[in-house]
């Protein structure tokens, strides 16, 4: 047999095409499914009919508390402090690069395998993550939390796949039909993340009022977990010409409207900075991405004021810079890394 792999499986396209073209490499795949209570219902099941008829172990393990406790209660508190987190990064950095990660290294696995759309180049014996072959299927925005000894250890098998392919893979292989549906967006939410906030008893609301600039307070609003910075539509406000969310207090609950010029940053400060590489250098094709699908920022310098923070200069402004989404540095097509936007 060849080298052996723990490979995350959700029962869904991307993970099961993974798993029939590692296993088309001569890699020994086992399969691994986590189970949360409410969210993975069908994954486990999904997951292991596929393992069944590739001829692959598997097994599951239940992360229900886990899953809550670095998860969950992370997305919550985030959204009561007036911040618009994203749980995708938060999960593949506890989840499913920190807790299977660990397995590969107690249980003696070669490598861990993941359905993400990404690419890892190894130049002079050093690892580097680079966005995927195929631009638009590029999910190294979530990925900028891994660390270089970990991509010696990574298989991504979908890397330059096109979504259609991944598609056909699993249908030649008998496993599903070309139609199957896409995962949630975020998958521990079936509709509107706001009403699902709403729904949870230990959401703070911490209503508050709309206010100007200045301090003139405009109105009430609807709880600061409902709203995020740039926000334009919704309000439920009339100040006689285009009004934005500039800034969300989330020990106040006031919320700040203005001009749209206002959203403007030259300037980006980020915190829990995770380099890819261990260091990063101020020269090169460098630029930034604020949010998944964001245009680049050209970045023209890079300071780090203390450990784990880092300030991002821009050649030219940023619209919505918003708190608790992620800032990642690319050099062309490398990810150098990022850190949370504060």
């Amino acid at each position: 047999m060849g080298p052996s792999v723990l490979l995350a499986m959700s029962g869904g396209i991307d993970s099961s095409a993974a798993a029939v073209l590692l296993g088309k490499s001569g890699y020994e795949v086992h399969g691994l499914t986590f189970r949360i209570k409410g969210v993975t219902s069908s994954s486990v099941e999904n997951a292991a009919v596929i393992c069944r008829k590739l001829g692959i172990s598997h097994r599951y393990i239940d992360i229900t508390d886990r899953f809550n406790d670095d998860v969950i209660e992370y997305f919550l508190s985030e959204y009561s402090a007036g911040r618009t987190p994203n749980p995708c990064i938060m999960c593949n950095r506890r989840i499913k690069f920190g807790l299977l990660m660990d397995i590969v290294k107690e249980e003696g696995f070669d490598f861990l395998a993941t359905g993400h759309y990404a690419t890892i180049k190894e130049e002079n014996g050093r690892f580097h993550l680079e966005k995927s072959v195929d631009p638009g299927r590029d999910q190294t925005y979530f990925l900028y939390i891994l660390k270089e000894e970990q991509l010696g250890k990574i298989l991504f098998p979908l890397n330059g796949i096109p979504k259609e392919k991944a598609r056909m893979i699993c249908q030649d292989a008998g496993l599903m039909p070309a139609d199957s549906k896409e995962s949630r967006e975020i998958c521990f939410i079936e509709d509107d993340y706001r009403d699902y906030l709403e729904n949870i008893q230990k959401i703070d609301k911490l209503n508050g009022n709309f206010i100007t600039s200045s301090g003139e307070i405009i109105g009430p609003h609807e709880g600061i977990h409902r709203y995020t910075i740039g926000q334009r539509k919704g309000l439920g406000v009339s100040l006689g010409k285009p009004a934005f969310i500039t800034h969300i207090n989330g020990k106040t609950g006031d919320i700040t409207l203005g001009d749209e010029q206002e959203l403007m940053r030259y300037e980006i400060n980020v915190k829990n900075v995770s380099l890819i590489n261990g260091s990063i250098s101020n020269t090169g094709n460098i630029y930034v991405k604020i949010r998944y699908g964001s245009r680049d920022f050209e970045v023209t310098g890079i300071e780090f004021p203390e450990k784990d923070m880092m300030k991002i200069i821009l050649k030219n402004p940023a619209r919505a810079v918003t708190p608790g989404q992620a800032a990642v540095l690319y050099d062309g097509n490398r990810v150098l890394g990022g850190g949370t936007i504060i």
